[in-house]
């Protein structure tokens, strides 16, 4: 089916005229847009700087839904900034719900988004497309794709165009360096990794191996060094500069998601195994969770500890020992470790009935309490206990009841119950 024909750029400022500006002159991969400088969001903190597995936030012990907001399509993913606004990405762009619910700004993209939006320290958001133009003949401009950085009015300041071969989301550093993988302007040309400055200009680029595609995104250690996944099964780390520090090879397994511990081991999900290797590239130890299976990415603990979805949730150790599995009632998303040790889940259900559920689990296994729900992959901690939980077109706030008569599992609410945002 064609998709609709729709209006670039953002559409919701208090006063739009604020948000006008003059333009920089940028290198030829990277569009030059009006900048709004008069639309400025707060510095973000290193740990808010993305969606991150591992908060320094807790969350609701006495579950209780304190708004649902009903989006305009299927939610893709969204990251919580350090003023608990959540960017979220849906089928026609780009929509930043505030703490009570209520929109703040859309910004319109053709096609919709790949993943979830990225927040950089300085608080600017950034967003992967196949690409930012739809032609009715040709359906998408793949040529046009890339990366784009959005003010604090959803506007955007910049584009470098590198369209994407696979859908995620970029990953800021914290001296602000953006990472993504794209090709040079066509699709016939092989694959880089392209590390941006905040200003948009190419710092430095590196080709992807021939005939090989980044998968599953990127991480980047507390040393700058960047380590991603492909598709013919390497796991390679690159230096702040682009050099190859190493690449170890997994015969014919894709690579779904790299991630860093702070101990600067990656923990690498590959058909159904978690593989961790040491600083150097070499194995340590792996773990088969799921045959032939997909698992999402794991959560790592301070203390190395690894929580990982799949079917039910489990606890390895550093040794690579299962210390417990708790079985729930579907497919376990990415976990969310929350500051006091607990974790919180999202889980669809298998059954096809569309049902899905967030579960609080205690550090030790146990179960703390059930919200049900849609199917829910993606959530994230905030401020004053908040938990957000995108699920099918809503995006639910679960905070803290302190009342006697709160719903209790969710079970009660009616499935088109909208308590903030527009209809």
């Amino acid at each position: 089916m064609v998709a609709p024909r729709m209006k670039l750029g953002a559409f919701a400022c208090a006063a739009l005229a604020a948000c006008g500006g003059g333009s920089a002159k940028l290198p030829p991969a990277v569009e030059a847009v009006p900048v709004a400088s008069a639309c400025a969001r707060s510095p973000s903190t290193p740990a808010l700087a993305r969606r991150v597995s591992r908060s320094p936030f807790v969350g609701p012990t006495r579950p209780t839904a304190e708004w649902i907001h009903r989006l305009r399509s299927h939610a893709f993913g969204f990251s919580v900034d350090a003023e608990a606004t959540a960017f979220v990405s849906i089928q026609s762009g780009i929509v930043a719900v505030g703490r009570d619910g209520s929109v703040q700004w859309t910004h319109a993209a053709a096609p919709e988004p790949l993943a979830s939006p990225t927040i950089g320290p300085d608080g600017a958001v950034y967003v992967e497309l196949l690409s930012d133009l739809f032609d009715p003949i040709n359906l998408y401009r793949v040529g046009r794709g890339g990366v784009q950085r959005l003010d604090a009015c959803g506007q955007t300041v910049w584009m470098a165009h590198a369209p994407p071969q696979n859908g995620s989301t970029p990953k800021v550093s914290a001296d602000g360096t953006v990472y993504f993988a794209g090709h040079d302007r066509v699709f016939e040309r092989p694959e880089e990794i392209v590390a941006l400055g905040g200003d948009g200009t190419i710092a430095w680029s590196r080709m992807v191996s021939k005939g090989d595609t980044v998968t599953g995104g990127f991480d980047v250690g507390a040393d700058g060094s960047i380590y991603y996944g492909t598709a013919n099964g390497f796991v390679t780390a690159l230096d702040r500069n682009g050099t190859v520090r190493w690449s170890t090879p997994f015969a014919h397994q894709i690579i779904h998601s790299v991630t860093v511990g702070d101990d600067g081991r990656e923990y690498a999900m590959l058909a159904g195994s978690l593989v961790v290797l040491d600083s150097e590239g070499r194995e340590l130890w792996s773990r088969t969770l799921l045959p032939n299976g997909a698992l999402p990415p794991p959560v790592i603990a301070e203390d190395g500890t690894v929580y990982v979805g799949g079917r039910g949730l489990t606890s390895i150790g550093p040794d690579g020992l299962q210390r417990w599995h708790t079985e729930l009632d579907g497919f376990v998303a990415s976990p969310v470790l929350s500051q006091t040790g607990t974790l919180f889940v999202g889980v669809a259900d298998m059954s096809g009935q569309e049902l899905g559920s967030v579960y609080a689990v205690a550090p030790d296994g146990g179960i703390l309490w059930r919200y049900r729900l849609e199917p829910a992959f993606d959530i994230a901690l905030a401020q004053d206990r908040v938990l957000y939980v995108a699920a099918g077109n809503r995006l639910y706030a679960i905070g803290e009841c302190t009342g006697d008569l709160c719903e209790d599992d969710g079970s009660s609410l009616p499935s088109d119950t909208l308590l903030a945002g527009p209809r």
